[in-house]
């Protein structure tokens, strides 16, 4: 799930640029690795056998991510909230580190040396419809130079959320329209407001959790860095990294509260120590959660969708 790329999506309010400059360096590289998945939610079944992907060799070839938000930045009240949607789908690329290997759940890293491995490039595979959201239906589709694009959305408000894929020629990924319930509004205290703006580049562990959290499927986490000049960018602004690149995904099914480690962590260390980090972004999210596995022939590539609330905190080491 989820790098110089989550702005594959739409916002609306006075927040509008703000946020899409939030989005953009969310998550292409953080899309959970698919290789050895399966389904983790009972009763996610259905035909999944569109399409003529290669799955002979049993291993996923892609991984996507389908993220509907109603988002707000910490410690920034006058911003209000937006509603974000993001669908990024690319190649897989295997964490280089996993808490538990082959699970949804805990701590994934991954770690770029861009003068040695790009991050993944956002593809097209398909429209795909959100319904449910606030003002109607938002059928989206992919540009070429920004990712999937949604129409403007009228508000913020989430209950249950629909996700339809279209699959186009040549697809790597195919699943049966799916309703999810929206993650609760949640606060987070001023200890976990503070960590969350406060992230350490030396590796010492950071934990984050709700003061009252209301119902969801999941608690999610979604840490990612830059090292590109922000001097004269706004305080939300992410652009693409230069030389490192970090991202982190943690995930609870059923907790309301995340603790990255030390193990983790060090992944920002060391990339601070080779190319020192200028932004931390923090998402800390509350959120319907529902995973697709492709079906044979195709190969087993893995779409997580998650539907809620989520609060982005930034961080200038």
């Amino acid at each position: 799930m989820m790098v110089g790329s989550f702005e594959r999506a739409f916002f609306f309010s006075h927040l509008r640029r703000a946020i899409a400059v939030v989005a953009t360096v969310c998550c292409v590289a953080g899309c959970p690795d698919s290789e050895g998945a399966r389904d983790e939610r009972a009763g996610d079944a259905g035909p999944r056998d569109v399409g003529m992907d290669d799955g002979a060799s049993g291993r996923a070839t892609h991984t996507g991510l389908i993220s509907i938000q109603d988002i707000s930045i910490a410690n920034v009240p006058a911003a209000g909230r937006a509603l974000t949607v993001n669908i990024l789908f690319n190649a897989a690329r295997a964490p280089d580190y996993e808490e538990q290997p082959g699970a949804l759940t805990g701590c994934k890293a991954w770690s770029y040396d861009l003068a040695k491995e790009p991050i993944p490039a956002l593809e097209d595979h398909g429209a795909v419809r959100v319904s449910g959201v606030e003002g109607g239906p938002l059928d989206c589709r992919f540009e070429s130079g920004r990712g999937y694009v949604c129409p403007p959305a009228t508000g913020t408000r989430l209950s249950a959320v629909a996700v339809q894929l279209t699959p186009g020629a040549g697809s790597a990924f195919a699943f049966p329209e799916t309703t999810l319930a929206a993650g609760d509004p949640f606060v987070l205290d001023d200890a976990n407001t503070a960590r969350l703006t406060n992230v350490p580049v030396n590796g010492d562990p950071v934990i984050l959790g709700c003061a009252s959290c209301g119902k969801a499927d999941a608690t999610i986490v979604r840490l990612t860095t830059t090292d590109a000049d922000v001097s004269q960018l706004p305080p939300v602004a992410m652009p693409a990294p230069k030389k490192r690149f970090v991202e982190i995904f943690c995930a609870t099914l059923g907790g309301d509260s995340i603790t990255m480690p030390s193990v983790v962590m060090d992944f920002v260390k060391e990339a601070h120590a080779a190319s020192p980090i200028t932004r931390v972004r923090t998402a800390f999210m509350r959120d319907g959660f529902t995973v697709h596995t492709n079906a044979p022939p195709r190969a087993p590539n893995r779409t997580i969708l998650v539907a809620g609330r989520a609060i982005l905190g930034f961080t200038r080491p």
